[in-house]
């Protein structure tokens, strides 16, 4: 909730965002790496063990990325000791419901990437997701101001 009163005090956007990326992959590949990678995803956005024995994918992923990046680069991109903030998905939150990025942030500080997760972010309108590139809408669900609270 801290997150949400100090956002209505102060309407400015951030000028910079530092940003990296670990496991990108292309949603309409047809190789077999890019199917294993879409399968991954589906297990990663439901939550569904995977490998052998079985694992959280969350966990899985943030293993690996404190193995495959030294604290240092890590640290170039979060700082020392960042607070990880999820941002919710696309739909509006229902309880029980499985939350990606909760679940990601998590596993980075459970292998020491980031000092602690702070949820403080709520979906309050649902996003249209476009199945396929349709430029005359893309402006409306990309424009910042459709995703802020009133």
């Amino acid at each position: 909730m801290f997150c949400r009163s100090a956002f209505r005090l102060s309407r400015k956007l951030l000028s910079k965002i530092t940003f990296g990326s670990f496991l990108v992959y292309a949603p309409r590949g047809t190789s077999e790496l890019s199917n294993r990678a879409k399968q991954f995803v589906r297990a990663l956005k439901e939550e569904r063990f995977i490998g052998a024995p079985p694992q959280s994918p969350s966990q899985f992923a943030g293993r690996r990325l404190a193995e495959r990046h030294p604290a240092r680069i890590m640290e170039e991109i979060f700082g020392a000791a960042p607070l990880l903030v999820p941002v919710p998905r696309s739909s509006r939150a229902v309880e029980g419901g499985i939350w990606p990025a909760y679940n990601i942030a998590s596993a980075l500080v459970a292998n020491g990437i980031g000092a602690a997760v702070l949820p403080c972010l709520q979906r309050v309108k649902a996003v249209r997701s476009l199945p396929s590139p349709h430029p005359e809408r893309v402006q409306s669900r990309s424009n910042i101001t459709n995703r802020l609270p009133p």
